[in-house]
Parts: C-alpha cells; structure tokens; sequence
C-alpha cells in the first residue's frame, strides 16, 4: 500500500450505493469482462449485493476505492461464503486495495464460522493471478456450468 494514502475498510452504508456502483459500472467494462452496465442497472445490482449479502468498501483518505461483496451459505454441511464482486478504481489498482478487502472480507468469514471462500474468475483477467496470489485454488473436481435459456 502507497504509504502516502490513508486507507480503512468498513462495511458499506446505503449511502455508499452510488459510488459503489459508478466502480462497478466503471471497471467492468474493461476487457476482458466488456460488460454494458448502465448508471441504473448498476445501481440495482449493487442494492441486491446490498440487500442479499455483505459489502465492504475500502476508503482511502475518505473516498470510496473499491469494494468487495459477498454472500454466505451452506455448502458441502459447512457454512461457506462466495466473493460475488470486488472491484477497484482504476488509479488505485495495485497499491494492496484488493489485497486489503479480500483479508478484511476472509477475517469477517473466520470471526463468523465461515471456513471456507470461494469466488469466480475470468482466466484471462488480472484478477485470476491476483486470487492465485491469494492463495485461492482451482478444484479440479467441481466446474462452473451454465446454460443460456
């Protein structure tokens, strides 16, 4: 972390929906995601994060940077939780911003009996070698499937 910014985390507000979005929007539409999120369809993804799970944000000298959500379940008999999104503003990228909330985020999970975080990457994006930093593994026995309806 650049020793010249002051940074915290805490959990999001409903007032940090906004700027939460506008990095959503912002840098998903970067490739390799090229996602077309408008200013309100943002918003309303943001708010069911919001509402369905936990976000944290990170503040560095009191503006929103970046944040990470997520959401808990059970899996396999155990209480698991997924990284649904975490996003960084661009200015801010690697200065230790993601590496801060995904521990911020793995500390709460322990605090909360959560033994184990999963999340889903793009192998072609920063963020896929930035998990592997992490320490965050590839199962070789469960695959992300999908099928477009």
């Amino acid at each position: 972390m650049n020793p010249k910014f002051q940074s915290s985390v805490r959990k999001a507000m409903e007032s940090d929906l906004k700027p939460i979005s506008e990095i959503f929007r912002s840098e998903s539409s970067k490739k390799p995601y090229s996602q077309k999120w408008t200013e309100q369809t943002a918003f309303e993804k943001v708010k069911e994060l919001f509402e369905k799970g936990h976000i944290y944000i990170a503040l560095v000298n009191g503006e929103v940077v970046g944040f990470i959500s997520l959401t808990t379940s059970l899996w396999e008999q155990s209480k698991c939780a997924l990284i649904e999104e975490l996003w960084v503003k661009s200015g801010h990228q690697r200065k230790g911003i993601g590496r801060l909330l995904v521990w911020f985020a793995e500390t709460k999970c322990k605090e909360n009996d959560i033994n184990s975080i999963f999340t889903i990457s793009n192998k072609k994006s920063a963020a896929f070698k930035f998990y592997k930093k992490q320490k965050y593994k590839l199962y070789s026995n469960h695959v992300l499937m999908g099928k477009k309806l």
